[in-house]
């Protein structure tokens, strides 16, 4: 009885954070040696969030939302955990990281390294607070330039542009403004995370 599935299953999931980043039923088949380095992991990762957000309680808001946009989209907890935390690490507000996540997730369409390389670059145009030209290159390096997206919005050249750009005037809420308009209705990459998602389900 100590060894049931439904008491083995119970305890799993009362490590801290272990339900936002593991299948209990993967855990089962992978051996006692995974569960306790996962374990590990997991517990770390609650620990991590937490110091970066400074509450437990919104730590778990953070996890629980990664968890729900996991599970509709190619990318896996891991994947989204590890990108949140490098966000978070460029100090973007922790109300605003997964609204963030699944924009540059819809821009990386199902692949986790560009996803990867656009969660960078989007923190350290955060952190620095404006768009710099080796901060443009990364983006166009990841299929998405926010000058083309910002010409479209404001009506200004792109030379235009490229002018308040060297000179500090492309902020970087000007950037997530070019992201969220890329990712709404009538987008280029509006939702192509469901859509992908769709596409792997079929």
């Amino acid at each position: 009885e100590a060894f049931s599935f439904n008491n083995c299953k119970s305890s799993l999931m009362s490590i801290p954070g272990m339900q936002f980043l593991m299948n209990p039923y993967t855990i089962i088949g992978s051996g006692i040696g995974a569960v306790t380095a996962l374990g590990a992991q997991a517990e770390q990762t609650s620990v991590a969030f937490t110091n970066l957000v400074g509450s437990e309680t919104e730590a778990a808001k953070v996890l629980a939302d990664i968890n729900e946009f996991a599970a509709k989209t190619p990318f896996s907890n891991l994947d989204l955990v590890d990108n949140a935390r490098t966000m978070l690490s460029f100090g973007v507000a922790s109300d605003k990281v997964n609204g963030y996540l699944r924009q540059l997730g819809d821009i990386a369409a199902g692949d986790k390294n560009r996803l990867t390389s656009l969660s960078l670059v989007f923190g350290q145009v955060q952190s620095a607070g404006k768009l710099m030209g080796q901060d443009l290159l990364q983006f166009i390096n990841q299929g998405f330039n926010p000058l083309k997206e910002l010409q479209e919005m404001t009506g200004k050249t792109y030379a235009e542009l490229q002018d308040m750009m060297s000179k500090g005037q492309v902020s970087a809420d000007m950037v997530a403004a070019a992201i969220e308009h890329a990712t709404s209705e009538g987008g280029k990459f509006y939702g192509m995370n469901e859509k992908l998602a769709d596409t792997v389900k079929s």
